[in-house]
């Protein structure tokens, strides 16, 4: 079977392999992985490792402070602007849009500043939003979505236009550790584990000295990124099965040959699959080619009808979690670091041989 699923995502085989091993095995004094102390010394082991993997391949520098956060990127919609007050928020999809209503819930202030659209540009959104787009000062952030997973739009590289202002915060969940970033031009950087991390139930926060010293500091301690980045991440009980798999997924990552190697192998699958696409008029993407996403390959049949029989004998082959999102319909690939270039490749025949059969 092939785990097509937009999150939570397969891990990889090694991974699933390692973990099975592990549960099966007492670490100390009949001790399961799934249950030792947040305290003790086997998980603050598993814990430096995972930190100090993950430094190494994303490149983070002394002045990066890594936490690692229950609640998944939901929470951090809202505890943006409760930390640090009101931001401009950049929509290219679902997700955006999501972040930008919940920041609105506790900060109305927040603007919705631009728009990148499915055909490559950024528009400016509305007459209000303009006008405040020169007055950076009243805005703590620019927010963006990296990736939107549902639309297949995904900003590898930044505009510009972007790099000016209010701090840059990225919700990266879905292609964090995907291609090489540079973490320095942003101030704080949040990814859900459950897609190219791990598993559910953890959540990474990149952030900047300078942009961490910038928030608010009257506040619960759980909801406080100064107080839990002074607690080193460990002011409750974390999620410690969860790090764990984050471990092992950072660990398979490196011994992958890194960040750098896997945006070429995942560069390749992508263009597997949009070639495929492009390659006749019986499927259908719109997105611009400068911003089509190398994580999440949405695409259609011309001929919609035939969209519940691809996807019933793409089931009946192996091939799960191709339904596209609720919201656009269609069919969705997700391609994430895991997934092989080889199960790209079969999709990618079958997705051909279904054109043969039905075009």
């Amino acid at each position: 079977m092939i785990n097509f699923s937009a999150g939570p995502a397969m891990l990889p085989d090694a991974v699933r392999e390692q973990i099975a091993t592990d549960w099966g095995q007492a670490v100390r004094d009949g001790y399961g992985i799934a249950e030792i102390s947040h305290r003790g010394s086997e998980f603050l082991a598993i814990k430096a490792r995972c930190e100090q993997t993950l430094r190494v391949l994303l490149g983070l520098r002394d002045h990066h402070r890594v936490l690692f956060m229950p609640g998944g990127a939901n929470s951090q919609f809202v505890l943006l602007p409760m930390n640090f007050g009101p931001g401009r928020y950049v929509l290219a999809g679902h997700w955006g849009e999501k972040a930008l209503a919940e920041a609105r819930k506790l900060e109305p202030d927040c603007a919705c500043w631009m728009r990148a659209a499915a055909d490559g540009r950024l528009h400016a959104d509305g007459k209000q939003d303009v006008q405040k787009q020169s007055e950076t000062q009243s805005f703590a952030y620019t927010h963006i979505t990296s990736n939107e997973t549902i639309h297949g739009i995904q900003m590898r590289a930044l505009p510009a236009l972007l790099r000016h202002g209010a701090p840059l915060v990225a919700d990266m969940s879905s292609d964090i550790g995907s291609y090489p970033v540079d973490y320095d031009q942003f101030g704080l950087v949040y990814a859900g584990a459950q897609k190219n991390l791990g598993i559910a139930g953890l959540t990474l926060v990149i952030a900047r000295d300078d942009f961490l010293q910038q928030a608010r500091t009257e506040l619960p301690t759980m909801f406080s990124y100064r107080e839990f980045a002074a607690s080193d991440s460990l002011f409750n009980t974390p999620s410690t099965f969860a790090w764990y798999v984050t471990d092992l997924v950072l660990e398979w990552m490196q011994q992958q040959g890194g960040v750098m190697a896997l945006a070429a192998i995942n560069q390749h699958k992508a263009e597997t699959l949009y070639q495929e696409i492009d390659g006749s008029e019986f499927w259908v993407n719109s997105v611009a080619p400068e911003l089509r996403s190398w994580m999440n390959v949405p695409f259609r049949c011309a001929d919609s009808e035939l969209e519940p029989l691809f996807l019933q004998q793409a089931a009946d082959a192996g091939m799960l979690g191709l339904k596209g999102h609720r919201i656009v319909g269609g069919m969705r690939a997700s391609i994430y670091n895991a997934m092989p270039l080889a199960s790209v490749q079969q999709l990618a025949r079958f997705m051909r041989e279904f054109e043969r059969n039905h075009g």
